[in-house]
C-alpha cells in the first residue's frame, strides 16, 4: 500500500513538473508570435519602399528606351546632308 502511495506521489510530482515546464514553453511561443506580427508591419513598409524604388528605376529605364527610339527614328528620317552636319557637330563637341 505504501509502495502504491509513493508511486502515485512520484507520478503526481512528475506531471506537475511537466505542466509547469509546458506552460512556460507556451508563454514563450506566444511572445514569439506576437513579436513576429510587429515584424510583418515593418517588413510591409520595407517592401513598399523597395517596390517604389524599383518602379522609379523602371520608369527611368523606360524613358531612356523611349528617348533612344526617338533619336533612332529621327536619325533615320534625316537626309544625307543633315546627317553629315549632325555628325560634324558631334565631332566638334
Amino acid at each position: 500500500m505504501k509502495k502504491l502511495l509513493i508511486a502515485n506521489l512520484i507520478i503526481a510530482i512528475i506531471s506537475l513538473v511537466l505542466i509547469v515546464l509546458l506552460s512556460n514553453r507556451i508563454n514563450v511561443l506566444n511572445v514569439e508570435v506576437s513579436s513576429s506580427i510587429k515584424d510583418t508591419a515593418i517588413n510591409h513598409v520595407r517592401i513598399d519602399s523597395i517596390s517604389l524604388i524599383i518602379h522609379e528605376k523602371d520608369s527611368i529605364i523606360n524613358n531612356i528606351i523611349i528617348e533612344k527610339n526617338e533619336e533612332i527614328s529621327k536619325s533615320n528620317n534625316l537626309s544625307d546632308s543633315a546627317s553629315y552636319e549632325l555628325f560634324l557637330e558631334l565631332l566638334s563637341n
